[in-house]
């Protein structure tokens, strides 16, 4: 190619890119150019290279904070608890947090959680990160499936790009963070769509019977991780591609016979195991609670209209929603081509789906957000002015200021509860400003790779600000200070832990697996029965916990020895603990 500047105007309007020799050669103009260049050729280069560079890029995106965040309550904090006791006891049918069953979700987060204990030998199995660390390798394993889609439908740069927008954005960065089930359903959504879409995109070619096999495996799964929700993605795209495409023979080469035969042989056992076991309780918790809860109406005080996430978007795909908002018209050019009626299908469907639900829960939209970011990415490389008109300028503006109203809520909310404002919301900020004015610039000078380098920059400067922010910010974790009191308490070797009014997941995953949860007065007569106690119990409770230990008057009563207050990030309620102690 020579010696020429790398700008918008040398890629817009072209077919897919498909191979390095389409990339721009380095040439001898500025920094911006030299490196907008080097960008494109990773991109499309050595698929090793690549690759290893989305891994690394992913990792660098996803551990601020990860290893400093305190268990987060309650779906992460309830998850890991229930894997390690599923550990301890080497029961793997049912499913126990505490004393009480969670039949909430399926088995298949407990056995990857319990397995990645069993990796460090149980020698992680009181540390929350060996918990995650089944998210952060989904997360990764997501980043290239979308990869690995993206090339398969509109090229190596876009299936490059598109797979850094999803490790980008926000959802995934939290999702990454939190030992649940959402990072692990993304990778097996995208594990069936990317057997979908090669069928889709190469009509008459036989599918091998492994790739047959390997979608009914995935989906399995995910049935296995979260229910119905994975294949529902899955089933809606085939149903709108089948719509589409006015016939639906050609899903016969997934080999549906065969295949569901796989499918049940994966899952059949488990279900029935769980069936047996509790008498069916299970489905009445799982179905009737959990699933139709939220289908019915806004559980747990998330409900919202329809049309929510589409207003949400903008924060939960942050910052790859840039790309995205400046890519709409290139992305409804090219609307009826094949890969694009790929990700409309998968998009659209489940949108919509999502919409009506009553509940919503910003975590929600992550299994459509790779269809997404092929769109925009596919877009981008047709866009030849992406600043190039007011409302583009306006839009971009708009989603930039994002995470600035973000960090101000989090420095109204700290404030609110008395907490002092960490430094890194500050870091934050100023990070934030430089990425945004580079991204600003590249974008403006007609740079094709660099604003996706912008999205990297912009999303490290949030996640290494906010995370280890909110990690230092103690009246959040009032677990944590619990957990902190009992390490530092000299009474005796093992004392009766007690805690009353306040039983949220972090609370045992962090003191203890046999803590009890009491209300005061029987908390009382726990603690005056023990030889050795300490208990924590909350102002609603302490009247009563108060005047039971008086009427017990042990000969050793129990001594106030200090508070915790702080938040409930659960509930958004305040949390007081009054901390007792009953010594030998």
């Amino acid at each position: 190619m020579g010696s020429i500047p790398i700008t918008r105007s040398n890629l817009a309007g072209r077919p897919r890119t498909t191979c390095p020799c389409d990339v721009p050669a380095l040439g001898s103009g500025s920094d911006m150019h030299r490196l907008d260049a080097l960008f494109l050729r990773l991109a499309a280069g050595p698929r090793a290279l690549a690759g290893a560079a989305l891994v690394a890029l992913t990792l660098v995106l996803c551990l601020p904070g990860f290893l400093a965040l305190p268990p987060v309550d309650r779906d992460e904090a309830s998850f890991a608890q229930a894997s390690r006791q599923m550990y301890a006891t080497g029961d793997y049918v049912d499913i126990r947090l505490h004393d009480a069953p969670r039949h909430k979700k399926p088995v298949g987060i407990y056995w990857l959680q319990a397995a990645a204990v069993a990796v460090t030998g149980g020698n992680g199995a009181d540390v929350i990160a060996t918990y995650r660390a089944v998210s952060l390798a989904a997360a990764v394993l997501s980043v290239l499936l979308t990869w690995g889609i993206g090339t398969r439908l509109a090229g190596p740069l876009p299936g490059f790009f598109a797979a850094l927008m999803v490790a980008a954005c926000f959802i995934l960065g939290a999702e990454a963070r939190l030992a649940k089930t959402d990072a692990v359903l993304l990778a097996t959504v995208l594990a069936a769509q990317a057997v979908l879409a090669r069928l889709w995109m190469e009509p008459g070619r036989p599918l091998p019977r492994r790739a047959a096999l390997g979608f009914w495996a995935a989906l399995a799964v995910s049935t296995l991780v979260k229910g119905p929700v994975g294949p529902m993605v899955v089933a809606l795209t085939a149903g709108a591609l089948t719509l589409a495409e006015r016939r639906a023979g050609w899903l016969l080469a997934l080999r549906p016979g065969a295949g569901l035969a796989l499918f049940l042989a994966l899952v059949t056992p488990w279900y029935v195991a769980i069936t047996l076991r509790t008498d069916g309780a299970f489905w009445a918790a799982s179905l009737g609670g959990d699933l139709l809860g939220k289908v019915a109406q806004g559980e747990e005080g998330h409900g919202a209209p329809p049309g929510s996430f589409l207003v949400s978007l903008w924060l939960s795909f942050w910052p790859s929603a840039l790309i995205l908002a400046l890519s709409l018209p290139a992305i409804w050019a090219a609307r009826n081509s094949r890969a694009s009626l790929f990700c409309i299908a998968w998009a659209v469907p489940g949108w919509i789906v999502f919409e009506l639900v009553p509940t919503k829960l910003l975590h929600y939209m992550l299994p459509l957000f790779p269809a997404l970011a092929i769109l925009a990415a596919a877009g981008w490389m047709q866009t030849a002015a992406p600043l190039g008109s007011w409302w583009r300028r306006l839009a971009a503006g708009a989603i930039l200021a994002v995470p600035f109203l973000l960090l101000a809520g989090l420095t109204w909310g700290a404030r609110a509860i008395g907490a002092a404002v960490p430094p890194d919301f500050a870091f934050a900020a100023a990070g934030l400003a430089a990425a945004s004015w580079l991204t600003w610039r590249a974008i403006r000078r007609g740079f094709v790779a660099l604003p996706f380098a912008g999205l990297a920059l912009l999303s490290l400067a949030l996640s290494a600000g906010v995370y280890p922010g909110l990690a230092r910010v103690e009246a959040l974790w009032p677990s944590s200070a619990a957990s902190r009191v009992l390490a530092r308490f000299d009474g005796c070797a093992a004392p009766l832990v007690v805690s009353s009014g306040y039983g949220e997941p972090s609370m045992v995953f962090q003191t203890r697996r046999d803590i009890l949860l009491l209300p005061g007065a029987e908390a009382a007569v726990a603690v005056a029965a023990a030889p050795c106690a300490l208990a924590f119990v909350s102002d609603a409770e302490l009247a009563a916990f108060e005047e039971s230990m008086r009427r017990l008057a042990p000969p050793a009563p129990a001594q106030a020895a200090g508070r915790i207050e702080g938040v409930n990030i659960g509930s958004g309620r305040r949390v007081r603990l009054t901390i007792f102690e009953r010594r030998p």
